[in-house]
């Protein structure tokens, strides 16, 4: 009897002292109130959106996709773009006199009706999935490369294919650069032979209307008819060759022998001057 009394005693001494600490402990710790809403932050406006990029940032281009925006109401927006960064492109060049107003009129006209035309392709593209749109694209490659109709446009035009590379199309920034044009620097050189009456003028022009035929032929083919091209070229001798420029200028070979051996003449003496020099 004296034993559970005992152990009833020491469990109540057990009991208030544990509630005494814990009360203590809760006195110094009290609950802390939940932190105020940030009035400040949610009376602060939103700041308004940045203003969308333009999409172009040449005052000229974009002038040209404002009226392309009102005369061609089924070009999208990317078409705009291109269509109006080649129509800048071609009045630079009419103003540095490389093109005349007549064939920078039938430019623009080639350029508008390439881009009609490669938007309809890029149409039935956008249904494809990736795969067969890229094989879609290299099948069509003349609809959607303003590059791949550079013969045609030459022709329709009048302007040579060189000078419309020049105008259309952009230098790669990694290849090597030339010092000058090769056609100035060509130009030049013929010019003075036919000064000092070594060649006539009218030989200069036929020889250079075969030869840009025959770079606008080179152009006009695929990688493999190129190389093929070459290769048949390579194996022709010194008199097949001359026998082949002679069909298609109507200079004898014997002429062409000789404006030959004056050009050859002509590259060494020029040559010997720049090592002297």
């Amino acid at each position: 009897m004296k034993t559970t009394l005992k152990k009833k005693l020491t469990a109540a001494i057990l009991a208030g002292c544990s509630t005494f600490i814990l009360s203590g402990v809760a006195l110094a710790n009290p609950p802390q109130p939940p932190p105020p809403p940030p009035t400040e932050l949610a009376q602060r406006p939103t700041p308004p959106p940045p203003p969308p990029r333009p999409f172009v940032h040449n005052e000229e281009v974009q002038n040209y996709c404002t009226q392309f925006e009102s005369d061609y109401s089924w070009m999208y927006l990317s078409t705009r773009k291109d269509a109006a960064k080649d129509f800048v492109s071609v009045d630079k060049a009419l103003e540095r006199n490389t093109i005349s107003t007549n064939q920078a009129t039938k430019l623009k006209k080639e350029i508008i009706s390439f881009y009609k035309d490669r938007q309809k392709y890029e149409d039935k593209a956008r249904k494809l999935d990736r795969r067969d749109a890229r094989e879609y694209r290299q099948e069509n490659r003349e609809h959607f490369s303003l590059r791949a109709n550079i013969a045609d446009i030459s022709e329709s035009t009048t302007i040579p294919v060189d000078t419309l590379k020049r105008i259309l199309f952009k230098p790669n920034p990694k290849a090597p650069k030339d010092r000058d044009d090769l056609s100035e620097r060509l130009a030049k050189f013929t010019n003075q032979l036919v000064v000092e009456g070594k060649i006539t003028q009218q030989e200069v022009d036929i020889l250079d209307e075969y030869m840009q035929s025959g770079r606008d032929k080179l152009a006009n083919m695929t990688k493999e008819e190129r190389h093929e091209y070459l290769d048949d070229y390579r194996q022709l001798t010194d008199e097949q060759r001359l026998a082949k420029i002679s069909e298609g200028t109507g200079i004898s070979t014997e002429r062409l022998q000789e404006i030959f051996s004056t050009f050859k003449d002509a590259v060494k003496n020029k040559l010997q001057h720049k090592i002297q020099d």
